[in-house]
């Protein structure tokens, strides 16, 4: 698709340059695959973005993941000291 977009492409500007009338149709056609191929880089562009915060929010929840059994075991340790404690007394 690319190949033959370029190709359609290079006749028109070689018709402009060579100063032959080119017609519409085909400058409309260069014109559609010029936008269809922005639109498509656009798509990829959002899908790699959004990849990229989808990464970003799995490495988040990990370490809030981490965080909360860091914390639980340390509530777990400070009563357990506590029952301890408790029980010297």
């Amino acid at each position: 698709m690319f190949l033959c977009f370029k190709a359609e492409e290079a006749k028109v500007k070689i018709l402009e340059v060579a100063g032959n009338r080119v017609d519409n149709k085909s400058k409309l056609e260069v014109i559609r695959q010029e936008e269809k191929i922005i639109r498509l880089e656009k798509e990829e562009r959002k899908k790699e973005e959004e990849a990229e915060r989808l990464a970003k929010a799995k490495v988040l929840a990990e370490a809030a993941a981490e965080a909360v059994v860091f914390a639980s075991d340390n509530i777990i340790l400070l009563l357990a000291l506590s029952l301890r404690t408790c029980n010297l007394n």
